[in-house]
């Protein structure tokens, strides 16, 4: 349903919220069709670029290349703030 109506490269990206207005559902409920779409093997990436930021259909092996590589920095920043967290952990009062 989604890959339907998404362009093709990131110029051509739709926001979540234009996404929700265009398909008359939740953006929670787009976020969970992409989810599933990925997981099925449908080539969806996202940007979080100012100028154009949504969903899209990457255009070649590179887009996704960048896409998985922005996926990875965001999970090392994800394990550094739970480690940091663990971290802080012993400080706090025992419930």
């Amino acid at each position: 349903m989604i890959r339907e109506v998404l362009g093709t490269g990131a110029a051509e990206a739709i926001t979540a919220r234009a996404l929700s207005e265009m398909l008359h559902i939740s953006r929670r409920e787009v976020v969970r069709r992409v989810r599933y779409e990925r997981r099925e093997g449908t080539p969806i990436c996202s940007s979080t670029d100012n100028q154009r930021p949504g969903y899209y259909l990457a255009r070649n092996q590179g887009e996704m290349k960048r896409y998985c590589e922005a996926l990875e920095r965001r999970a090392e920043e994800i394990t550094r703030t739970r480690e940091n967290c663990l971290d802080a952990l012993p400080s706090l009062p025992v419930e």
